[in-house]
């Protein structure tokens, strides 16, 4: 069963800091909303490696098994892939007079009356840097490894060593407590996801890593913080696109912007998830593909992901199973799938008070 899978290093935008130093016994000093900021964002996520990961531990012997990508619509999905989209690509530039590069980022996120300025970012020195763990799976290939030295050590040049990340790696039910145990927001500032559908279609990648509360939006607290930033996005249109956050036109107003100021990324945040749901119900054609590149437009300027792996995978099933009973049509086959979060969310047992969006279902 032939399936194409992609690799993130994800930001939890809401940490839950205490949890965080149950899991990791390594120093973490950074604010619970501190990967909030657009900024910061941009700055880590271009800041990344892409051609030497790619060069060398991604390929052996001179033949690519691994190549980055942007966005989580994988490079070889036909016309879904935006090839218009700037994602990031190459070794990180480290000039901030070169709009979109990590030298720029970081002088715009650390210059007062930028439209990305980040306080937060600013109080990190390379005397006292800002320390936080990215989570990896135990039971990796050394790849990873070997990708994350790479990573770490460009985020600490490039920082002029005010931000100093490390690697732990964590087990199933460290898993497990990082989606439900924080009552305030997540256990790990970063984390390593992997995704291989069981159908390669835009909507299995782009459902789970994108809408609200979905597989890895829900344990990064992406709903939970980026609509609290929403702006006057246009004052032409007073404050927002004629038919509200949500509509065909703030999709597309967002879509065609340069960049998401701090201050309004739940306006784009609410455009693209409307765009996604949207486009998962249009039949095969260029509207659908429209409206998937419009999305992958935004997701690339909130910078939710570091998109560093694509492969393709084959996923095989044991030999008693007779073949021709498997039925692929994501539409049909998993249409009574429960994942472990639909069932055990509904039974969460939280204390008086509590805040956790885990604890706001009826059951």
């Amino acid at each position: 069963m032939p399936t194409l899978n992609i690799q993130v290093l994800a930001f939890a935008l809401e940490i839950d800091v205490l949890g965080a130093e149950t899991l990791d016994p390594q120093p973490i000093n950074i604010p619970s909303d501190f990967f909030s900021y657009i900024g910061l964002r941009e700055f880590l996520v271009h800041a990344f490696p892409y051609t030497t990961v790619e060069n060398t531990i991604f390929t052996t012997d001179g033949v690519p098994y691994g190549i980055n990508l942007g966005g989580v619509i994988p490079q070889t999905l036909g016309d879904y892939y935006p090839t218009n989209v700037s994602f990031p690509t190459g070794d990180p530039v480290n000039n901030s007079s070169i709009p979109g590069s990590a030298g720029w980022w970081w002088a715009q996120a650390t210059s007062p009356g930028s439209p990305y300025y980040d306080p937060e970012l600013v109080a990190c020195t390379s005397g006292n840097p800002c320390q936080f763990p990215i989570m990896g799976w135990l039971g990796q290939p050394p790849s990873f490894e070997e990708m994350m030295v790479d990573y770490l050590g460009s985020v600490s040049s490039l920082s002029g060593q005010r931000i100093a990340p490390t690697t732990f790696n964590c087990d199933i039910d460290c898993f497990v407590c990082y989606d439900f145990c924080g009552e305030d927001g997540s256990y790990t500032p970063m984390e390593s996801w992997a995704w291989a559908p069981d159908y390669p279609d835009p909507t299995d990648y782009v459902t789970p890593f994108y809408l609200a509360n979905s597989t890895y939006t829900a344990g990064d607290y992406v709903y939970q913080a980026l609509p609290k930033d929403v702006c006057a996005s246009n004052p032409a249109l007073n404050g927002t696109p004629p038919g509200g956050l949500r509509s065909e036109a703030a999709l597309f107003f967002w879509a065609h912007q340069a960049n998401v100021p701090n201050a309004c990324q739940g306006n784009a945040y609410s455009a693209m998830s409307w765009g996604a749901s949207y486009a998962a119900g249009l039949p095969n054609g260029p509207v659908r593909v429209l409206m998937y590149n419009l999305v992958e437009h935004i997701a690339n300027m909130l910078a939710l992901y570091v998109y560093c792996d694509q492969q393709s995978s084959v996923i095989t099933y044991a030999s008693w199973i007779d073949p021709t009973s498997i039925n692929t049509n994501s539409m049909i086959g998993a249409a009574g799938d429960n994942t472990w979060y639909t069932v055990n969310g509904n039974g969460v047992v939280c204390a008086p008070g509590s805040t956790s969006p885990y604890c706001s279902k009826e059951g």
